[in-house]
């Protein structure tokens, strides 16, 4: 078992130090903003990585990634890979290309899509995409979203990239698709989807990232080597939208890179901790079968979230059945009494909305001796540890900057004149 500190035990005389005993059954916070989430996501990374453990941040708003930054040991400074697509220097992720089988990749971009989208998406868009991915994962070259962009858009070029298809389905939809029959049709129905794809492409930030052919790393070596993978996806910087598709693409890359371990014995796969703040965003595959898999294949998940009522009763319920430790910080009404319930409790559901900031009431599991086996148990009020009081400073973090840019970026501008080039925009 991989047991880890979080806090401190204020239901009992003697505050002893709280653990979490099996990290490989996954942690989920939830909590309104401000109450000490993101600080107990920071602590577990930052714990991670002083102990030598592969760690990836996946952070919307930046301030656990840059906090972070501020803290790696000077040993482990060779292992951060840094992704921040407002820099000059740029990281790129081609969800087309890698380890992961086909139907995955098709089904991770178009489940990508129709949640961001999903007040404008439909039937025709979601074959279009889909027929359209699965032919591009059939070219002698690696596939990017700019050369979908382009295989939708110019007739001659999408001849050429059906040649090298060999999917009947696929043949099949597009023979269809350039039959004089949609001559009428074809722009119509093409044009909300390629408005959608323009959304990504044209924002130079985001195109410089998944415009680039081959990726920077290998996502399957980066967790068996147990790196470190840090991810500002400022909302602010990139936009709400470009964020959570770049976030799901980069967790679709690990999952993944995960499940390709069957070639692995699971006693010699190495823990790889992954950290979601607002998870909901980014993972956009069944949360069970992400829960269950990813603990199959030695993947932790910690994840965050602030409001439970926003989510589906389904996702809630897989979440509380699979996760083995949930931690609940001070919520609003409605989702006290959702999350009370949750927490298997007759305690009051004010409770949970009087908690001061950094306090959570937890359940887990913890190892029960008498069965030989680990049982959920709780929940207990624990006061979580503050942030690190290794504070850091900015030089260190501007020299893990630079290092990792050196080793695993390229210059933004150079990318983006070379997509211009192949592309003769």
């Amino acid at each position: 078992m991989d047991s880890i500190p979080i806090g401190i035990r204020e239901d009992t005389t003697t505050h002893e130090p709280f653990y979490i005993q099996d990290r490989r059954r996954h942690l989920v916070c939830w909590g309104q903003t401000g109450v000490g989430k993101s600080t107990l996501l920071q602590n577990i990374a930052d714990y991670n990585i002083r102990e030598g453990q592969g760690v990836t941040v996946i952070d919307p708003h930046g301030s656990i990634v840059e906090n972070l930054l501020k803290r790696i040991p000077k040993n482990r400074t060779k292992d951060v890979i840094y992704i921040n697509p407002q820099l000059t220097q740029v990281v790129g992720i081609n969800i087309f290309e890698g380890v992961g089988r086909d139907d995955q990749k098709v089904s991770s971009i178009v489940d990508s899509f129709a949640k961001i989208f999903k007040d404008a998406w439909g039937f025709q868009s979601e074959q279009l995409l889909r027929w359209g991915c699965y032919a591009m994962l059939e070219q002698p070259r690696p596939a990017t979203f700019i050369t979908l962009k382009r295989f939708y858009s110019d007739q001659e070029f999408r001849r050429r990239c059906l040649k090298h298809v060999r999917n009947p389905s696929v043949l099949l939809f597009f023979s269809e698709y350039d039959s004089k029959a949609w001559d009428k049709l074809r722009a119509e129905r093409t044009a909300p989807l390629l408005n959608k794809i323009d959304q990504f492409v044209t924002n130079s930030l985001v195109r410089s990232v998944i415009g680039q052919k081959g990726a920077s790393f290998d996502f399957r070596q980066m967790i068996d080597r147990g790196q470190i993978l840090l991810c500002n996806l400022s909302e602010g910087g990139i936009g709400k939208q470009e964020a959570a598709m770049l976030g799901g693409f980069i967790f679709s890359k690990i999952f993944f890179a995960g499940l390709s371990r069957q070639d692995v014995q699971e006693k010699d796969r190495r823990l790889h901790t992954i950290i979601i703040d607002e998870f909901q965003n980014f993972i956009n595959a069944p949360i069970d079968y992400v829960l269950a898999e990813s603990r199959k294949y030695a993947l932790s998940l910690n994840l965050g979230t602030q409001i439970a009522s926003a989510l589906p009763v389904h996702i809630r319920e897989s979440i509380f059945g699979n996760a083995g430790t949930n931690a609940v910080y001070r919520v609003g009404g409605v989702d006290a009494e959702i999350l009370i319930k949750e927490l298997s409790t007759n305690k009051p559901s004010y409770l949970l909305q009087d908690l001061a900031d950094y306090r959570a009431y937890v359940r887990t599991l913890a190892y029960d001796p008498r069965k030989d086996a680990m049982r959920p148990v709780g929940p207990f009020l624990v006061r979580m540890y503050p942030p690190s009081i290794r504070q850091g400073n900015e030089q260190k973090k501007e020299v893990v900057i630079s290092q990792s840019l050196k080793w695993f970026g390229k210059p933004r501008d150079m990318i983006l004149r070379k997509i211009d080039e192949e592309l003769r925009l």
